[in-house]
């Protein structure tokens, strides 16, 4: 369907360029765009005006979200300081980290032991004869098989593994191969030495004997010409080399050897697990070293700070989002040496309802309020390491841990002798105030998704206003190109009248160039 010249060609196209031309000088003006425009001009305003508002809806619903997550975050580290379990976090050190280092749960019990490393656990590593070259051709072909077994025994207890070989195959290509048949075993690699290459084969397992077998009918393992030479003498058979006893060894496979007081112990891993209970030490060294536990003050501590930056974050978030003016740190007046806070004009506010700062207010009331009575004496936030941010007055707060020129605490003291009074102090807190953010941030009928639910009810009025508005847009749009066909149609007409008049009633000239037939 061919499109209509009135609505693709420029005025100038259709009327020409005819000053003295009344109809073509009005119509010159006018163009099917500089209609539709002005037919749309209320509409557009319309939708400028919409779409402000919708901008505003939507950063107040992201906003009430934001301040939900945050009370939320409080809420959840509360409960955790609350349950106590933080309290009872043990840490574990060594005299003598070199020889040994330690770990402790919370199952530990806070004292101390001598532990005294004999030796140390140890992989079987064994090594083959020596070859000219790692990259070219051994000359050995066969099959033989790996398996481990305990040195306290004198069979393998696993499964043995098939490595088979060409006599294409270089050193380095027979290390991977065994990797990739027996890699659950040992790991294999070529070491270049002073005097050539030989394959090296280490058990992946401390305190496991190699076990090396082949079949009857080939002799590949020997120490020999065209062998490998990963044992020393090789009749054919099953099992046919262990350990020490036939196996060409560089490092013997043993087990760790320990004394805690007058008793000796040996184990299979350097990582000894519960080597009292709730305590794991790595052995690293032979020598002696005293494996001291005891409250694990840094990670407590954490646990505090958490609280204290998560609680920092809600009120920062609602200061931010809530308040038209922000309080700045305090000024001090030239003519005293009196202060007050400097405030200017908060342009981030996308929220009005003043509930958010009423429940930041009740519950710094609360949090500055509260005391628990403990075994350690009655606590307040300030002897737990938290204090207002004075110089900030903004109701955030500072982390003290060793108090300030107004309140004095020394919380590692109090978190070495008495942690779980600190916990009794959570748990005052978290009676009186896991409430008050319960009220403002958990479930469907918390002030915080109730604002939330009722501005998604005005975000999806607004984005179906918009949607009616750009129907209606496109509607006026059709309707104003339709008037402007219908009166440059009308134009044309008269533009033929009006050269008729000039050309013929009035003898003058008539106007050229402009003007579609009708």
């Amino acid at each position: 369907m061919s499109t209509n010249p009135l609505l693709t060609l420029s005025p100038s196209q259709i009327w020409g360029n005819q000053a003295n031309n009344p109809i073509s000088s009005l119509m010159l003006t006018y163009s099917p765009n500089v209609i539709e425009s002005l037919a749309l001009a209320p509409i557009s305003l319309q939708e400028k005006q919409l779409n402000q508002t919708l901008s505003q809806v939507q950063a107040a619903s992201s906003a009430w979200s934001q301040l939900q997550a945050d009370a939320s975050a409080v809420m959840s580290q509360l409960t955790t300081l609350s349950s106590g379990l933080p309290f009872d976090a043990q840490s574990a050190s060594s005299s003598s980290p070199s020889v040994a280092t330690a770990a402790a749960s919370s199952e530990a019990a806070s004292g101390s032991f001598g532990l005294t490393v004999n030796q140390l656990a140890q992989a079987e590593v064994d090594h083959s004869a020596v070859f000219s070259s790692a990259t070219q051709a051994a000359n050995i072909s066969g099959t033989f098989t790996i398996a481990l077994g305990p040195t306290s025994g004198t069979s393998p207890t696993t499964t043995s593994a098939s490595v088979t070989i060409t006599s294409g195959m270089t050193l380095e290509q027979i290390a991977s191969a065994i990797n990739s048949s027996a890699g659950q075993y040992v790991k294999a690699a070529v070491q270049d030495t002073a005097n050539g290459y030989q394959l090296v084969v280490q058990a992946n397992q401390p305190n496991q004997f190699i076990y090396y077998g082949e079949s009857s009918s080939t002799s590949i393992l020997n120490n020999g010409s065209g062998e490998l030479g990963l044992v020393n003498a090789s009749s054919g058979g099953t099992v046919i080399s262990s350990g020490t006893s036939n196996n060409n060894t560089e490092a013997v496979a043993q087990p760790a050897e320990y004394t805690l007081g007058n008793t000796t112990l040996q184990a299979n891993s350097n990582t000894i697990s519960n080597i009292v209970p709730g305590v794991t030490a790595q052995l690293l060294s032979v020598g002696t070293t005293t494996i001291t536990v005891g409250p694990n003050v840094s990670q407590m501590e954490s646990s505090i700070t958490k609280f204290q930056k998560d609680w920092n974050q809600l009120v920062q978030d609602v200061n931010t989002l809530t308040l038209p003016v922000n309080a700045g740190p305090p000024e001090s007046s030239s003519s005293s040496s009196s202060s007050s806070s400097s405030y200017k004009s908060n342009s981030h506010q996308v929220i009005s309802s003043p509930q958010p700062l009423a429940f930041v207010q009740q519950a710094q009331s609360v949090l500055g309020e509260t005391v628990a009575q403990t075994a350690a004496g009655p606590l307040t936030m300030a002897d737990v390491g938290l204090q207002w941010n004075y110089s900030a007055q903004d109701g955030t707060l500072s982390w003290d841990p060793n108090g300030s020129s107004q309140i004095s605490a020394n919380l590692s003291t109090l978190l070495t002798t008495h942690p779980h009074s600190v916990a009794s102090y959570f748990q005052t807190l978290s009676n009186k105030l896991m409430p008050i953010l319960q009220v403002f941030a958990q479930g469907s009928t918390s002030v915080s998704q109730t604002a939330q639910s009722s501005l998604e009810n005005e975000i999806n009025s607004l984005t179906l206003q918009k949607q009616n508005l750009v129907a209606e847009a496109q509607s006026v749009a059709k309707t104003a190109r339709q008037e402007y066909l219908a009166m440059a149609n009308s134009m044309t007409g008269a533009l033929g009248v009006y050269n008729y008049f000039q050309n013929v009633v009035l003898g003058g000239p008539s106007s050229s160039g402009g003007g579609f037939a009708t």
